[in-house]
């Protein structure tokens, strides 16, 4: 008997203390959340996922979905908005079309803008063996080698 009054009290603190523990993490201000609706307002649908450098979000945003990556500190690294293949600037798809890959099948589209500056177009491609490759241009059709993820 005294071990199941044991027992039930130990469950009373522990419920407890979680409790609390829930209440402190909910009532600190998410610095993710309020960086993402500084700098996309109308953002909704959103899911959160960590990453290596902070924490990656997937959203909705002027009838699109995005996707935006944070540092630790909440600030923002860059923006992912899906694009179809002829959004490409002309350059990029004639560099494309031209090249190495003109063979393989074309897959998602991507432009990527970054907190630096930087802006560029990444695409999947894939090999008649169904390998995948990701490939990264500018506006101008060149192909970067160092991009952000």
């Amino acid at each position: 008997m005294k071990s199941v009054f044991t027992g039930i009290l130990f469950l009373i603190i522990w419920q407890s203390v979680a409790a609390q523990e829930t209440s402190t993490q909910s009532s600190q201000p998410d610095i993710f959340q309020a960086a993402l609706m500084m700098k996309y307002p109308d953002a909704s649908d959103v899911l959160w996922w960590p990453n290596s450098k902070g924490k990656i979000a997937s959203f909705k945003s002027g009838g699109r979905y995005l996707e935006s990556s944070f540092n630790e500190k909440g600030g923002w690294i860059y923006s992912s908005v899906p694009i179809e293949f002829e959004e490409l600037p002309q350059p990029a798809i004639d560099t494309l079309m031209k090249g190495t890959f003109k063979n393989w099948q074309k897959g998602s589209t991507s432009h990527v803008v970054s907190s630096d500056g930087r802006d560029y177009y990444k695409i999947l491609v894939y090999s008649p063996e169904w390998d995948e490759f990701e490939l990264n241009f500018d506006r101008d059709g060149h192909r970067l080698e160092e991009v952000l993820h």
